[in-house]
């Protein structure tokens, strides 16, 4: 038998909180578990009354397990104080040799994650097929997967895993940045599901993935107190020359 949902439960009554020494977290039927990372940021919400925890969810990815929490929070809209108000404005273009090339000049490197395991992923994949697996291409019938099976699959999902996470540390870096330091971004309105048909280009368009730029800068605009505007897609964005002049 395969399992084919997601592991996670969610709790939404009973004993939930997070402990003193903020290495810790209590749930309800679970206990108090430890945790890898400190609490130290919602803790101190809490203590001060700026935060209520109003649910938990603990989900198992690749082997590991996360725990979330679904909190209340009372924030004041606008720019953090190291961050005050300069004027500036920038232009970003998302793209695939660089995740992002700035009005200003600077271009970002585009860490490419699933090329850069595709040599790995592709070893733990030919691993998990010589495995007895859940389907018979002999009899064309389901059976009982092997544990090496289970373990070589594993290993594929950890890889994905890694690749999901470097992808969006990487977007996480640059859009915090982009929001903190400019009064207003200004991006492109792109039609990335026609983008994906171009077979050359679709691989490396699903791995930088340049949608996720609007969409964390959706919110995080609004964190720091700073405006996001889309400029439509058919809009000339590089200037045409000047015609010469007539003699």
């Amino acid at each position: 038998m395969v399992l084919r949902a997601r592991r996670s439960a969610r709790f939404t009554t009973g004993a939930i909180r997070i402990d003193a020494d903020r290495r810790h977290v209590v749930l309800p039927r679970l206990g108090r578990i430890r945790t890898h990372e400190s609490t130290r940021k919602l803790s101190r919400r809490i203590a001060a009354g700026t935060a209520q925890i109003l649910s938990a969810t603990v989900t198992e990815t690749a082997g590991r397990w996360f725990c979330s929490f679904q909190v209340a929070v009372k924030r004041t809209a606008g720019r953090p104080a190291h961050a005050p108000k300069t004027g500036r404005v920038v232009g970003v273009d998302a793209g695939i040799k660089h995740l992002a090339v700035l009005s200003t000049g600077e271009m970002v490197r585009n860490p490419a994650p699933f090329k850069a395991a595709l040599k790995k992923l592709g070893k733990a994949q030919r691993r998990a097929a010589r495995k007895v697996g859940p389907y018979d291409p002999a009899t064309r019938s389901k059976r009982n997967p092997s544990n090496r099976w289970k373990r070589a699959q594993a290993a594929v999902t950890r890889q994905h895993a890694t690749v999901k996470a470097v992808r969006e540390h990487s977007w996480h870096q640059l859009t915090t940045r982009l929001a903190q330091q400019f009064d207003t971004v200004v991006v492109e309105d792109l039609h990335v599901a026609g983008m994906v048909r171009n077979r050359k280009l679709a691989r490396s368009l699903v791995d930088a993935v340049p949608a996720t730029l609007r969409r964390h800068l959706a919110y995080k605009t609004g964190w720091y107190g700073s405006t996001l505007h889309v400029a439509d897609r058919w809009y000339p964005t590089v200037p045409r020359p000047a015609p010469p002049a007539r003699r």
